[in-house]
């Protein structure tokens, strides 16, 4: 197929952008979470990304830009979903209808789903069952339960808000590189990540990147920063992107090279979502690949997690997967901007047989695309720099 036919039946597929949100209109937001959906997935997968999360707004009762979300407690997840389609309504506190959701692992998509759901809304509160299926799986019936809250968000979220962009197969051993895009103003500013690949988020040079007639194009560059902190960088990929965008949906293809420039190319997938406000007491964490110092990379990770209430520390915590130390996270100060994160934190290792003991200060700074952020940690140990790398983070809702 040519590819002015492809975005042609793209685009015809594709519902019109949402239009602006006005100050007048009811904003809520709807999250669902539904119980063992995703059946038949290979290979096989934890709990967690069987019990998916569905999010949409909903304006003046119309469901506006459903999402699915397989949530993980501390990393970005390598497992994503993107909604193809939906017929989702609410009507007289009654959710039903159906959606259409790709599945895809690290490296394959895992499967298509569609997904039917019929629930009542009492009180802020949704409950009821969903029905899953699966080519080649038998049919799953569970339970879904989900709140309605109400919502801030305007303005068109294709112009200003956040991009969530899938380039499939686009890094060696064919896996998934994700770019989290914060769009501004006409410019695109971004980051990568890749749970398996590099375990550690990417910068990438967006600047080339271009929205004209409902089509996102141009090329964006992947680098990294080299160990050694002499300036150097480390390529991970040169990309192009061709895609349609209509709705929340972004769907197209890419062509482009990776490490030691190998050629690669595959599909684009993604959504759009307008940009929210951060809450009052929200929950952040942030990690820290090689944060604390004396032992092995994978012995000084360090998670970093707190709660604030109107900016100010209320409490955290401070460990690492494998239980190498016992530490406390002691305090947390964290400035956010429109797309900025920034700010410092501290920690103190207790007790360790391969980390330093002592007290620790991490400054950060960085960018965030909604609720996913990255950026650069400069670790300090009495009084002096003893660590600097890449931190990965989000925002708990």
């Amino acid at each position: 197929m040519k590819r002015s036919l492809f975005f042609a039946v793209l685009l015809a597929l594709l519902t019109a952008l949402p239009a602006a949100v006005s100050a007048q209109q009811n904003v809520q937001r709807v999250n669902v979470k539904l119980d063992k959906a995703l059946v038949g997935l290979t290979p096989k997968v934890r709990d967690w990304v069987l019990s998916p999360e569905i999010q949409f707004t909903l304006i003046d009762g119309k469901v506006v830009s459903p999402t699915i979300h397989l949530k993980r407690g501390w990393t970005v997840p390598s497992w994503k979903g993107v909604v193809d389609s939906h017929k989702l309504t609410v009507r007289a506190d009654r959710l039903t209808g159906s959606l259409v959701a790709k599945i895809h692992s690290a490296t394959t998509v895992a499967g298509t789903f569609d997904i039917t759901i019929d629930a009542t809304i009492a009180d802020s509160v949704v409950r009821g069952t969903h029905l899953t299926s699966k080519a080649g799986a038998e049919k799953r019936t569970g339970q879904l339960t989900g709140t309605v809250v109400p919502d801030v968000i305007s303005g068109d979220p294709a112009q200003d808000g956040v991009w969530t962009v899938h380039l499939a197969k686009a890094l060696p051993r064919g896996e998934v590189l994700s770019l989290y895009i914060d769009r501004h103003d006409g410019k695109f500013s971004a980051f990568a990540f890749s749970p398996d690949f590099t375990r550690r988020p990417m910068d990438v040079d967006a600047s080339r990147l271009r929205f004209v007639d409902s089509k996102l194009s141009g090329s964006v560059t992947v680098t990294r920063l080299n160990k050694a902190n002499d300036g150097t960088r480390s390529t991970f990929g040169q990309y192009r992107i061709d895609a349609a965008v209509g709705g929340a949906m972004v769907r197209g293809t890419f062509q482009g090279t990776t490490v030691n420039d190998q050629p690669v190319e595959g599909d684009v997938w993604g959504e759009i979502r307008h940009r929210r406000p951060i809450p009052g007491n929200p929950t952040v964490w942030i990690k820290c690949e090689g944060g604390y110092t004396g032992g092995a990379m994978w012995q000084n990770r360090v998670f970093l997690q707190c709660t604030l209430k109107d900016g100010r520390f209320v409490k955290g915590t401070a460990s690492n997967n494998k239980g190498v130390f016992k530490a406390t996270l002691a305090d947390a100060k964290l400035t956010f901007g429109r797309n900025t994160v920034n700010g410092v934190m501290r920690s103190t290792v207790l007790s360790s047989g391969s980390v330093t003991e002592g007290d620790y200060t991490f400054k950060l700074k960085g960018m965030r695309a909604g609720d996913v952020m990255y950026g650069r940690f400069y670790t300090q140990l009495g009084g002096k720099e003893v660590q600097t790398g890449y931190f990965v983070g989000g925002i708990r809702r």
